[in-house]
């Protein structure tokens, strides 16, 4: 009876280990699957391809140039929308100066 106890205790313990090894990933890390119960730390989002039975992951400089490149292509669209919204704001800024005017010169004159 004892034994069963200290093998629950133990396993108890085991997967909270687990559970706190799982919890302690630095920022921006994650954990994936490369074969049969092996796990690797790498940067979220890297890719990996299989060839045959094995799994072969991104290389870095391959990672830092595709994140590079993904964030380049979003700050371009990014600055091109931000071009849109000015020159929407141009457009009704001047189209708010027009109304204004208009309205100055259909006001009647107080006398």
């Amino acid at each position: 009876m004892l034994f069963i106890f200290a093998l629950l205790l133990a396993a108890a313990a085991v997967s909270a280990q687990e559970e706190k090894n799982a919890e302690s990933l630095p920022p921006g890390m994650e954990k994936i699957k490369v074969g049969r119960g092996s796990e690797v730390v790498v940067p979220q989002g890297t890719k990996t391809h299989k060839v045959g039975d094995l799994v072969v992951l991104e290389q870095p400089q391959e990672y830092v140039a595709r994140k590079v490149t993904e964030q380049d292509a979003r700050i371009a669209k990014i600055e091109g929308e931000n071009r849109a919204l000015v020159l929407k704001m141009e457009r009704l800024e001047a189209q708010l100066a027009e109304m204004h005017n208009l309205l100055l010169k259909a006001k009647p004159e107080n006398k």
